[in-house]
Order: structure tokens, then sequence, then C-alpha cells
């Protein structure tokens, strides 16, 4: 295991073993919450460098981290992350660091820039981008 999202509230715990985890209501969703207040494609989890990555896809009732409404943000270690209504605590797994050792930062696009393109909305095709 490399990250885990724990259940506050109602809800799974979210268990992040992939690089990229589309979040949402709607059945393609790599992780289903199937609430009223989470949109069909809610939100999206990236590793990537060692950190976990929010990012919105324009959810009506938003994505924050530690009680503040964000686009994007990074997660830490005891954060909490809310996507609509349902709370989380993140808590990292020993393989984390070890998997996706953080690296200095880089010239190329990075999650928290919002020009930064890992997600095509159109006709819904949430997978990795296919130039």
């Amino acid at each position: 295991m490399f990250a885990r999202l724990v259940a506050l509230d109602a809800g799974p715990d979210i268990v992040l073993d992939r690089t990229t985890t589309v979040v949402g209501r709607h059945p393609a969703c790599d992780l289903r919450l199937d609430f009223p207040r989470v949109s069909r494609h809610h939100c999206c989890l990236i590793l990537e460098s060692g950190a976990l990555w929010v990012k919105d896809l324009g959810s009506t009732n938003g994505v924050r981290i530690n009680g503040r409404l964000v686009e994007s943000g990074r997660l830490d270690d005891g954060d909490e992350l809310s996507i609509a209504n349902l709370r989380y605590r993140m808590q990292v797994g020993p393989l984390l660091a070890r998997l996706f050792p953080i690296r200095p930062p880089s010239d190329s696009a990075h999650p928290s820039d919002p020009d930064w393109r890992w997600v095509r909305r159109a006709d819904w095709d949430l997978g990795p981008l296919d130039d």
C-alpha cells in the first residue's frame, strides 16, 4: 500500500495503490463514491514524487484540504481531505517514500500548476492524456 485516506465520516477508506485515481459517482470512475453530494467526476488523486495531489474536476460541492476550498493541492501525512461532505485523513504507508522518492523541483509542469494537462474533460474521457 502506498497511501490511504481514512474515512472520518460515512464512506469507505480509500487505498491509493495506483498513480492516478479518478473519484466520483459515475460507474467509470476508478473510485466510486455513491453519495448525492459527490459529483459524477468529482476529483482526481495523483501520487507523484512522494506526495499525494488532489485536483477538483469542476465538482459542484468542491474539494477541501484542512477545511480550505481548493482547486488543486498537495496532501501531507495527517491532512484532512473533504470530497463534498465526506471527510478523510491522509495516512502515508511505508512504501510511499521508497517507491516515489521526493525529487527536487523541475521546470516541467506540475499538478499544482493550473495549466498542467493530465486529464481531458472532452467527452468525459478522464484517462491520461493521449496527445
